[in-house]
Protein backbone atom coordinates (compact mmCIF):
# COMPACT_ATOMS: atom_id res chain seq x y z
CA UNK A 1 0.00 0.00 0.00
CA UNK A 2 1.43 3.34 -0.62
CA UNK A 3 1.79 6.10 1.93
CA UNK A 4 -0.98 8.08 -0.25
CA UNK A 5 -3.38 5.53 0.32
CA UNK A 6 -2.56 4.51 3.74
CA UNK A 7 -3.44 8.51 4.53
CA UNK A 8 -6.43 8.37 3.06
CA UNK A 9 -7.66 4.94 4.68
CA UNK A 10 -6.62 6.41 8.15
CA UNK A 11 -7.76 10.14 7.49
CA UNK A 12 -11.36 9.59 8.94
CA UNK A 13 -9.62 7.97 12.32
CA UNK A 14 -6.91 10.72 12.70
CA UNK A 15 -9.81 13.53 12.01
CA UNK A 16 -11.87 12.25 14.89
CA UNK A 17 -9.19 11.42 17.37
CA UNK A 18 -7.75 14.91 17.02
CA UNK A 19 -10.97 16.46 17.75
CA UNK A 20 -11.78 14.68 20.54
CA UNK A 21 -8.15 15.60 21.83
CA UNK A 22 -9.34 19.41 20.68
CA UNK A 23 -11.76 18.82 23.04
CA UNK A 24 -10.36 17.25 25.79
CA UNK A 25 -7.74 19.84 25.67
CA UNK A 26 -10.51 23.14 26.63
CA UNK A 27 -12.53 21.06 28.94
CA UNK A 28 -11.46 18.94 32.43
CA UNK A 29 -15.64 17.81 31.96
CA UNK A 30 -17.30 15.44 30.25
CA UNK A 31 -16.94 15.49 26.45
CA UNK A 32 -19.36 13.26 24.12
CA UNK A 33 -17.10 12.77 21.38
CA UNK A 34 -14.51 10.73 23.66
CA UNK A 35 -16.24 8.01 24.22
CA UNK A 36 -14.61 6.06 21.62
CA UNK A 37 -11.54 7.81 22.17
CA UNK A 38 -10.07 4.46 24.14
CA UNK A 39 -11.00 2.42 21.01
CA UNK A 40 -9.62 4.37 18.56
CA UNK A 41 -6.51 5.30 20.35
CA UNK A 42 -5.29 1.50 19.56
CA UNK A 43 -6.10 1.49 16.03
CA UNK A 44 -4.18 4.67 16.16
CA UNK A 45 -1.33 3.11 17.57
CA UNK A 46 -1.35 0.07 14.87
CA UNK A 47 -1.05 2.77 12.06
CA UNK A 48 2.00 4.29 13.81
CA UNK A 49 3.57 0.83 13.91
CA UNK A 50 2.34 -0.08 10.64
CA UNK A 51 3.71 3.34 9.26
CA UNK A 52 6.93 2.94 10.96
CA UNK A 53 7.48 -0.70 9.67
CA UNK A 54 6.84 0.44 5.91
CA UNK A 55 9.03 3.67 6.21
CA UNK A 56 5.92 6.02 5.12
CA UNK A 57 7.94 9.51 5.63
CA UNK A 58 8.82 11.34 8.47
CA UNK A 59 5.72 13.89 8.19
CA UNK A 60 3.07 11.04 8.20
CA UNK A 61 4.73 9.43 11.17
CA UNK A 62 5.24 12.13 12.94
CA UNK A 63 1.58 13.66 12.64
CA UNK A 64 0.16 9.98 13.87
CA UNK A 65 2.88 9.88 16.64
CA UNK A 66 2.06 13.48 17.60
CA UNK A 67 -1.84 11.97 18.32
CA UNK A 68 -0.61 9.08 20.14
CA UNK A 69 1.43 10.93 22.81
CA UNK A 70 -1.52 13.37 22.80
CA UNK A 71 -4.08 10.47 23.74
CA UNK A 72 -1.95 8.33 25.99
CA UNK A 73 -1.68 11.78 28.04
CA UNK A 74 -5.42 11.79 28.11
CA UNK A 75 -5.96 8.25 28.83
CA UNK A 76 -3.58 8.29 31.91
CA UNK A 77 -4.79 11.76 33.08
CA UNK A 78 -8.38 10.44 33.47
CA UNK A 79 -6.73 6.90 35.44
CA UNK A 80 -4.80 9.64 37.57
CA UNK A 81 -8.02 12.02 38.20
CA UNK A 82 -10.13 9.28 39.31
CA UNK A 83 -7.90 8.35 41.58
CA UNK A 84 -7.12 11.69 43.24
CA UNK A 85 -10.80 12.20 42.99
CA UNK A 86 -11.53 9.01 44.86
CA UNK A 87 -8.60 9.40 47.68
CA UNK A 88 -9.72 13.20 47.93
CA UNK A 89 -13.17 12.05 48.78
CA UNK A 90 -11.99 9.76 51.61
CA UNK A 91 -9.30 11.21 52.76
CA UNK A 92 -10.80 14.88 52.89
CA UNK A 93 -14.43 15.48 51.20
CA UNK A 94 -16.75 12.59 53.07
CA UNK A 95 -15.47 13.69 56.79
CA UNK A 96 -15.31 17.10 55.82
CA UNK A 97 -19.51 17.02 54.64
CA UNK A 98 -20.37 14.67 57.68
CA UNK A 99 -19.21 17.16 60.55
CA UNK A 100 -21.07 19.94 58.08
CA UNK A 101 -23.80 17.78 58.71
CA UNK A 102 -23.62 16.93 62.44
CA UNK A 103 -26.61 17.40 62.98
CA UNK A 104 -28.57 14.65 60.72
CA UNK A 105 -25.30 12.48 62.00
CA UNK A 106 -26.57 12.20 65.83
CA UNK A 107 -29.85 12.52 64.51
CA UNK A 108 -29.35 8.85 63.03
CA UNK A 109 -27.18 7.90 65.89
CA UNK A 110 -30.22 8.39 68.12
CA UNK A 111 -32.53 6.96 66.28
CA UNK A 112 -30.57 3.78 65.57
CA UNK A 113 -28.57 3.61 68.98
CA UNK A 114 -31.89 4.84 71.42
CA UNK A 115 -33.94 1.62 70.07
CA UNK A 116 -30.97 -0.73 69.99
CA UNK A 117 -30.17 -0.25 73.72
CA UNK A 118 -34.07 -0.15 74.52
CA UNK A 119 -34.74 -3.12 73.04
CA UNK A 120 -31.42 -4.81 74.17
CA UNK A 121 -31.47 -4.01 78.01
CA UNK A 122 -35.32 -5.52 77.51
CA UNK A 123 -34.20 -8.85 77.01
CA UNK A 124 -32.17 -9.25 80.71
CA UNK A 125 -36.72 -8.33 81.81
CA UNK A 126 -38.45 -11.09 79.05
CA UNK A 127 -36.72 -12.54 76.30
CA UNK A 128 -39.86 -13.42 74.40
CA UNK A 129 -40.22 -9.64 73.10
CA UNK A 130 -36.81 -10.52 71.02
CA UNK A 131 -38.77 -13.54 69.58
CA UNK A 132 -41.74 -12.00 68.94
CA UNK A 133 -39.94 -9.40 67.20
CA UNK A 134 -37.42 -11.36 65.03
CA UNK A 135 -39.11 -14.11 64.04
CA UNK A 136 -38.72 -17.78 63.93
CA UNK A 137 -36.79 -18.07 61.15
CA UNK A 138 -34.48 -15.60 62.13
CA UNK A 139 -34.33 -17.16 65.44
CA UNK A 140 -32.99 -20.04 63.55
CA UNK A 141 -30.24 -18.94 62.47
CA UNK A 142 -28.88 -17.25 65.49
CA UNK A 143 -29.21 -20.62 66.60
CA UNK A 144 -27.51 -22.20 64.14
CA UNK A 145 -24.68 -19.32 63.75
CA UNK A 146 -23.75 -18.63 67.98
CA UNK A 147 -25.99 -21.33 69.79
CA UNK A 148 -24.45 -23.88 71.77
CA UNK A 149 -23.96 -26.46 69.46
CA UNK A 150 -23.79 -24.18 66.12
CA UNK A 151 -20.84 -22.55 64.94
CA UNK A 152 -20.80 -19.30 62.68
CA UNK A 153 -17.32 -21.24 61.28
CA UNK A 154 -19.72 -23.67 59.54
CA UNK A 155 -21.87 -20.55 58.10
CA UNK A 156 -19.41 -20.70 55.41
CA UNK A 157 -20.05 -24.44 54.31
CA UNK A 158 -23.40 -23.03 53.77
CA UNK A 159 -22.00 -20.68 51.10
CA UNK A 160 -19.24 -22.62 49.44
CA UNK A 161 -16.64 -19.94 49.62
CA UNK A 162 -15.89 -16.68 51.02
CA UNK A 163 -16.26 -14.53 47.99
CA UNK A 164 -20.12 -16.09 47.85
CA UNK A 165 -20.32 -14.59 51.61
CA UNK A 166 -19.02 -11.42 50.58
CA UNK A 167 -21.60 -11.69 47.65
CA UNK A 168 -24.23 -12.24 50.14
CA UNK A 169 -23.16 -9.56 52.92
CA UNK A 170 -22.85 -6.67 50.17
CA UNK A 171 -26.18 -7.11 48.28
CA UNK A 172 -28.31 -7.56 51.74
CA UNK A 173 -26.06 -4.32 52.96
CA UNK A 174 -27.04 -2.53 49.58
CA UNK A 175 -30.23 -3.59 50.15
CA UNK A 176 -30.93 -2.06 53.89
CA UNK A 177 -28.71 1.02 53.18
CA UNK A 178 -31.16 2.03 49.96
CA UNK A 179 -34.00 1.54 51.56
CA UNK A 180 -32.97 3.54 54.19
CA UNK A 181 -32.28 6.37 51.78
CA UNK A 182 -35.29 5.73 49.65
CA UNK A 183 -37.29 6.15 52.64
CA UNK A 184 -35.91 10.07 52.34
CA UNK A 185 -38.11 10.97 49.41
CA UNK A 186 -41.77 10.66 52.09
CA UNK A 187 -40.29 13.42 53.48
CA UNK A 188 -37.65 11.47 56.22
CA UNK A 189 -40.34 9.41 57.72
CA UNK A 190 -39.41 6.35 55.32
CA UNK A 191 -35.82 7.06 56.53
CA UNK A 192 -36.78 7.41 60.49
CA UNK A 193 -38.57 4.05 60.34
CA UNK A 194 -35.64 2.26 58.96
CA UNK A 195 -33.20 3.25 61.47
CA UNK A 196 -35.39 3.28 64.21
CA UNK A 197 -36.38 -0.68 62.56
CA UNK A 198 -32.71 -2.05 62.37
CA UNK A 199 -32.06 -0.17 65.81
CA UNK A 200 -34.80 -2.22 66.83
CA UNK A 201 -34.07 -5.65 65.20
CA UNK A 202 -30.05 -5.45 65.56
CA UNK A 203 -30.90 -5.14 69.45
CA UNK A 204 -33.12 -7.52 69.68
CA UNK A 205 -30.17 -10.25 67.67
CA UNK A 206 -27.93 -9.43 70.45
CA UNK A 207 -30.18 -9.35 73.46
CA UNK A 208 -31.44 -12.75 72.09
CA UNK A 209 -27.60 -14.40 71.69
CA UNK A 210 -26.94 -12.95 75.10
CA UNK A 211 -30.05 -14.62 76.68
CA UNK A 212 -30.10 -18.03 74.81
CA UNK A 213 -27.47 -18.69 72.61
CA UNK A 214 -23.65 -18.26 72.71
CA UNK A 215 -22.59 -14.24 73.27
CA UNK A 216 -19.34 -14.76 72.80
CA UNK A 217 -19.66 -16.18 69.26
CA UNK A 218 -21.47 -13.09 67.96
CA UNK A 219 -19.29 -10.74 69.44
CA UNK A 220 -16.34 -12.59 67.59
CA UNK A 221 -18.46 -12.82 64.58
CA UNK A 222 -19.53 -9.05 64.06
CA UNK A 223 -16.56 -7.38 66.22
CA UNK A 224 -14.75 -6.49 62.70
CA UNK A 225 -17.27 -5.41 60.57
CA UNK A 226 -20.27 -3.98 62.87
CA UNK A 227 -18.92 -0.54 62.70
CA UNK A 228 -18.47 0.21 59.08
CA UNK A 229 -21.79 -1.62 58.55
CA UNK A 230 -23.85 0.66 61.01
CA UNK A 231 -21.76 4.03 59.69
CA UNK A 232 -22.47 3.08 56.85
CA UNK A 233 -26.44 2.90 57.49
CA UNK A 234 -26.42 5.85 59.00
CA UNK A 235 -24.75 7.88 56.22
CA UNK A 236 -28.01 6.23 54.03
CA UNK A 237 -30.03 8.07 56.32
CA UNK A 238 -28.20 11.31 56.51
CA UNK A 239 -28.41 11.15 52.98
CA UNK A 240 -32.33 10.18 53.13
CA UNK A 241 -32.98 12.98 55.70
CA UNK A 242 -31.13 15.80 53.48
CA UNK A 243 -33.95 14.33 50.73
CA UNK A 244 -36.62 14.80 52.84
CA UNK A 245 -35.97 17.93 54.69
CA UNK A 246 -35.10 19.48 51.19
CA UNK A 247 -39.37 18.30 50.46
CA UNK A 248 -40.68 19.58 53.29
CA UNK A 249 -38.59 23.07 54.13
CA UNK A 250 -37.18 24.04 50.71
CA UNK A 251 -37.24 27.49 52.40
CA UNK A 252 -37.10 30.26 49.50
CA UNK A 253 -36.50 28.11 46.75
CA UNK A 254 -38.98 25.98 44.79
CA UNK A 255 -38.95 22.15 45.96
CA UNK A 256 -37.56 21.53 42.73
CA UNK A 257 -34.55 23.62 42.98
CA UNK A 258 -34.30 22.50 46.94
CA UNK A 259 -33.74 18.50 46.06
CA UNK A 260 -31.70 19.33 43.01
CA UNK A 261 -29.49 21.05 45.91
CA UNK A 262 -29.87 18.93 48.35
CA UNK A 263 -29.43 15.64 46.18
CA UNK A 264 -25.67 16.93 45.81
CA UNK A 265 -24.97 16.53 49.70
CA UNK A 266 -27.14 13.46 49.53
CA UNK A 267 -25.01 11.41 46.31
CA UNK A 268 -21.89 12.44 48.53
CA UNK A 269 -23.22 10.99 51.27
CA UNK A 270 -24.10 7.76 49.67
CA UNK A 271 -20.92 7.71 47.91
CA UNK A 272 -19.45 7.48 51.78
CA UNK A 273 -21.77 4.73 52.63
CA UNK A 274 -21.03 2.44 49.52
CA UNK A 275 -17.64 3.16 50.72
CA UNK A 276 -18.07 1.94 53.87
CA UNK A 277 -20.71 -0.97 53.43
CA UNK A 278 -18.26 -2.78 50.77
CA UNK A 279 -15.74 -2.47 53.56
CA UNK A 280 -17.97 -4.23 55.78
CA UNK A 281 -18.78 -6.61 53.08
CA UNK A 282 -15.14 -7.33 52.98
CA UNK A 283 -14.33 -7.82 56.21
CA UNK A 284 -17.60 -10.39 56.75
CA UNK A 285 -17.17 -12.43 53.81
CA UNK A 286 -13.32 -12.81 54.25
CA UNK A 287 -12.15 -12.01 57.60
CA UNK A 288 -14.93 -13.02 60.01
CA UNK A 289 -14.84 -16.87 59.43
CA UNK A 290 -11.41 -16.74 59.67
CA UNK A 291 -10.25 -19.21 62.47
CA UNK A 292 -8.33 -16.81 64.48
CA UNK A 293 -7.26 -15.97 68.12
CA UNK A 294 -10.60 -13.86 69.58
CA UNK A 295 -7.86 -11.14 70.91
CA UNK A 296 -6.69 -10.73 67.43
CA UNK A 297 -10.17 -10.39 65.60
CA UNK A 298 -11.14 -8.08 68.94
CA UNK A 299 -7.84 -5.78 68.41
CA UNK A 300 -9.03 -5.01 64.44
CA UNK A 301 -12.30 -4.39 65.44
CA UNK A 302 -11.32 -1.99 68.20
CA UNK A 303 -8.49 -0.42 65.72
CA UNK A 304 -10.86 -0.26 62.82
CA UNK A 305 -13.64 1.94 64.77
CA UNK A 306 -11.27 3.82 66.73
CA UNK A 307 -9.14 4.47 63.30
CA UNK A 308 -13.26 5.43 61.85
CA UNK A 309 -13.72 7.49 64.74
CA UNK A 310 -10.76 9.65 63.94
CA UNK A 311 -11.11 9.19 60.48
CA UNK A 312 -14.31 11.45 61.05
CA UNK A 313 -13.16 13.99 63.48
CA UNK A 314 -9.62 14.87 62.13
CA UNK A 315 -9.30 13.63 58.29
CA UNK A 316 -10.02 16.64 55.91
CA UNK A 317 -8.75 19.99 56.05
CA UNK A 318 -10.92 22.43 57.54
CA UNK A 319 -10.46 25.60 54.91
CA UNK A 320 -12.29 23.60 52.63
CA UNK A 321 -15.80 24.00 52.69
CA UNK A 322 -18.32 20.93 51.83
CA UNK A 323 -19.75 21.44 49.06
Amino acid sequence: MKPSAFAERGEKTWKEVEEALNELDGTRGIVPSASRLPTLFRQVCGDLSLAQYRMYGLVLCERINGLVIRGYGHLNRDRSDLMRALRQGVLEDFPLLVRHEWRLFWLMMACFWLPFWGIYLSSFHDVRWMTSLLGAEALDQLQQGYGEEGGFHEMRDNFGSNFEMFAFYIANNVGIDFRTFAGGILGGVGTLFFVVYNGLHFGAATGYVQQEADIDKFMEWISGHSSPEILGMIFSGMAGMRLGLALIRPGQRSRRHSLAKAANRAVKLLYAAAFLTTMAAVIEGFWSPLRLPVFLKYSFGCSLTLGLISWLLFAGKEERRAA
